[in-house]
């Protein structure tokens, strides 16, 4: 085990936060602090920032309560009293409110 911690230190990372972190410009010396240069704590992985990123929103998502307003055109010609069966089971087959019904109905609507 000796040599782990060196042999598993990104040096190259820590190396761009330093010349980063003296910079002289000022957008780089504040994203990349001195902080962050004497952490010895590895950088976030990609798959890790997503998991992140997705709890986050599955997070705000679940605190709102959507509603959903759906509009279904009995006919092309916008007349009142006219009713386009065809037209009117196409809308519904595609936007899916069968499905909608079925999930409401077994208990999963929140």
């Amino acid at each position: 085990a000796e040599g782990f911690i060196v042999k598993n230190n990104d040096l190259l990372f820590r190396d761009f936060i330093a010349v980063f972190n003296t910079s002289k410009s000022g957008i780089l010396s504040s994203i990349f602090t001195s902080e962050e240069l004497s952490s010895k704590k590895r950088p976030e992985t990609a798959g890790a920032q997503f998991r992140k990123s997705i709890n986050a929103l599955m997070n705000t998502l679940m605190a709102k309560q959507p509603s959903y307003v759906r509009c279904v055109k009995p006919n092309e010609a916008k007349r009142p009293r006219e009713w386009d069966n065809a037209l009117v089971e196409h809308q519904v087959k595609y936007l899916g409110l069968m499905e909608v019904l079925r999930v409401a109905r077994a208990g999963y609507a929140y």
